[in-house]
């Protein structure tokens, strides 16, 4: 009790029927002050501990072989595109007014990596398909390991039916299998990252591992890369990820790649695809929306640049020859006028909704 009264407050008071009686419930919010004051704390912690303890990582200490990380993009069709563009904003409209917490962005966030995987279970739990441009191009990169084993980590049920009927794939579930694996008995196997916990060896089966759909987990990333990339390897390891451009694969790549995988991070990570669903940049010389080809540098951009917090109502309409484009919620401004006078510039008679920071609207 005394940690909530010290670092938090009040938010408000609500009522939850529990068993049929109403029950007053207090919602807390962190303190002003009290997330810099948990950092002062943890720094203090390290300092007394910084003369009997050390860390390192494996590679500062062992002789661990090289590790290529790859991007795999992958296309939709416009027939596809437009489906899961169509399913997107089903889901993300009715949360257009800012009414998204990280119970409900897990939620959204978890719909959408099934659609970008290619398939999504509907209300009824059953499997609606979308495309296969993963599959695809998950057989050229096991065909180009020219008979290699090949690792593919995999998040959703449906992900695994359709490896196995479209790959061959094995699932990699009991220990027999993982002897099996090692033997190199298996040539394409496939694995959860959630089941490939510390300390599971599987190098000597092989030192390819796809990225079939990816996780908002870091730990979860990191551990299961360090199934292959790990001491006794004796291969440079090659870790593909299939991204589906345009989707929300490439803001979860993203802060993989900047190891900013937090709750905070999936939440934005929302926030940003209902701005670009709910306030569709519309273009007044052609009377129509964003073509395809210029919606998916907007989601380019907003995967590598979310710098600003979004300010929700706050809509403005800017047009002129020198600048062009779109600022949309948490974008880093600078950014994207930068790319867009670089990648718009016959676009000077199109007049662009906006929706941005305070401090984006003060550039005009």
């Amino acid at each position: 009790m005394k940690m909530r009264t010290e670092y938090t407050c009040p938010l408000e008071l609500v009522h939850d029927m529990i068993k049929g009686k109403w029950k007053p419930i207090i919602l807390w919010r962190l303190r002003l002050g009290a997330t810099s004051l948990a950092k002062l704390e943890r720094d203090m912690i390290y300092n007394l501990i910084s003369d009997i303890c050390i860390s390192m990582k494996a590679v500062d200490y062992l002789d661990m072989p090289e590790c290529v990380y790859n991007r795999v993009e992958v296309i939709m069709s416009e027939k596809e595109m437009a489906l899961y563009e169509q399913l997107e904003r089903d889901m993300l409209l009715p949360f257009s007014d800012g009414d998204i917490d990280a119970v409900n962005a897990a939620a959204l966030s978890n719909k959408l990596l099934q659609m970008a995987d290619g398939a999504v279970y509907d209300e009824n739990g059953n499997v609606k398909h979308i495309h296969d441009r993963k599959l695809e191009a998950l057989e050229d990169l096991v065909e180009a390991a020219n008979g290699k084993p090949v690792l593919i980590a995999y998040w959703y049920k449906h992900d695994l039916d359709r490896l196995k009927k479209h790959t061959g794939a094995v699932e990699l579930d009991t220990a027999e299998d993982m002897r099996k694996w090692n033997a190199g008995e298996i040539p394409v196997a496939a694995i959860h990252p959630a089941s490939a916990g510390h300390g599971l060896n599987l190098q000597a089966g092989g030192s390819t591992l796809v990225w079939f759909g990816l996780t908002w987990s870091l730990e979860l990333y990191q551990q299961m890369n360090a199934r292959l990339w790990r001491q006794g390897q004796e291969e440079t390891v090659v870790i593909h990820h299939l991204i589906a451009k345009g989707t929300l694969d490439e803001r979860v790549m993203a802060a993989l790649e900047k190891k900013d995988c937090g709750q905070s991070a999936l939440v934005d990570a929302v926030k940003a695809r209902i701005a670009v669903v709910a306030y569709p940049t519309y273009c007044t010389s052609k009377n129509s929306y964003f073509m395809r080809a210029e919606k998916e540098l907007a989601n380019t951009l907003v995967a590598t640049d979310y710098k600003d917090p979004p300010v929700i109502n706050d809509v403005r309409t800017a047009s002129g020859k020198d600048i062009f484009g779109t600022i949309s919620a948490s974008m880093g401004s600078k950014q994207w006028l930068g790319n867009q006078e670089a990648f718009s510039g016959d676009y000077d008679s199109c007049s662009y909704a906006v929706l941005g920071t305070q401090q984006d609207m003060d550039l005009f």
